[in-house]
């Protein structure tokens, strides 16, 4: 088997360490932002998502109620799909940067929120929950992101450089490569959300029938 993509992957990351420290810091500070924001939740508005979250788990173990498989895949594969998609459109401009940023730090945000909750709410069984029905597509879902980021931020500067720099900055390998990254990369999220769908709710389905 070729693992060349696998090794030129790992040479670019190494290539652009300090971007990538970077990303992967302001997506750490959104996951421990959205922890945090559990806590500050009134009252008033923790009760009601727990009672939303309390009667999701409990349609889902009755299978009565719950969103059709169908239209939870239309609606998470666009959720999805959108956000790699503009991440990837902004490495186009040169002002797309922090935008980037912006977009990584609030799934981090979003991450940290839905771990947070379910420990907040369940504690032990909360975390258990977040292993079994968040992590397994988030190990598709987190790298997708935070790699095509890398990519665009570098093609972002690298458009900054050939505008500001009086040495020519060779960019049509680069491009080409770049419009490679995004098919990749909804496919890494194609699959990821298939786990989401398919996958994840029957495992909250049993770990919730052992517990509830």
């Amino acid at each position: 088997m070729d693992h060349t993509w696998i090794r030129d992957m790992i040479g670019y990351i190494k290539h652009h360490f300090a971007v990538c420290f970077f990303i992967v810091l302001v997506f750490g500070t959104g996951i421990v932002s959205g922890a945090f924001a559990v806590r500050m939740l009134p009252e008033v508005q923790l009760l009601e998502l727990a009672d939303y979250l309390q009667g999701f788990l409990g349609a889902l173990r009755e299978e009565a109620g719950v969103i059709s498989s169908e239209e939870a895949f239309e609606n998470a594969i666009f959720h999805h799909m959108k956000s790699i998609f503009l991440i990837w459109l902004l490495g186009f401009t040169m002002i797309g940067i922090p935008c980037i940023f912006f977009l990584v730090f609030t799934q981090g945000f979003i991450l940290g929120f839905t771990v947070g909750f379910f420990i907040h709410e369940y504690i032990l069984q909360g975390a258990l929950f977040a292993v079994i029905g968040v992590l397994p597509q988030q190990l598709l879902f987190v790298p997708s992101v935070l790699f095509t980021a890398l990519c665009a931020v570098s093609l972002s500067i690298l458009l900054i450089r050939r505008c500001t720099s009086r040495a020519s900055v060779q960019l049509r390998s680069y491009v080409v490569r770049y419009l490679v990254i995004l098919p990749m990369m909804l496919l890494v999220t194609l699959a990821g959300t298939l786990i989401e769908v398919y996958v994840s709710p029957f495992l909250l389905k049993g770990i919730y029938g052992m517990f509830g």
